[in-house]
């Protein structure tokens, strides 16, 4: 890491990831000179850590990612020679989270409208007002293809 002047920040889904197939391949031989040339390629998608891990490896990217609309940033321990901030440790990386996390979401949305939120409660409708979506789960994203809790 030391010493580089550049940085590519990407999505995956129709950008890095051909939109119908998932398949990058078009970008491989791009993907192989960024390599080459020690550029840190950092993924950022809407995907949870557990799908992005699957992506890292097929890229055989060691670069830190954001997952989940910005919601966490996970950088590998060890990966840059200077300190900084972060609220956790998962699984060999130091964790960024900006966003809430889900039970904290869950708790508010069980307690009802509070003035914290910063909107008006009467404007969602019926099935948000009680705090659940229409498919009855607490609200929120919807559900991970990895299953329940896996973030």
């Amino acid at each position: 890491m030391d010493g580089v002047d550049l940085v590519i920040f990407t999505d995956l889904d129709g950008t890095l990831l051909d939109y119908k197939t998932y398949s990058f391949d078009p970008a491989r031989d791009a993907l192989e000179k960024v390599r080459q040339r020690g550029i840190p390629l950092v993924l950022c998608t809407s995907k949870t850590r557990a799908e992005v891990a699957r992506y890292r490896q097929r890229l055989n990217n060691d670069d830190p990612f954001i997952v989940e609309n910005g919601g966490a940033a996970f950088i590998p321990a060890g990966y840059f020679p200077f300190a900084y901030p972060y609220q956790r440790d998962v699984n060999g990386y130091h964790v960024i989270e900006y966003g809430t996390p889900l039970p904290q979401v869950g708790r508010c949305i069980e307690g009802g409208p509070s003035r914290e939120w910063g909107q008006d409660w009467r404007l969602l409708g019926p099935e948000r007002r009680a705090g659940r979506r229409v498919d009855g789960s607490l609200g929120g994203g919807g559900p991970s293809r990895e299953g329940p809790g896996v973030r």
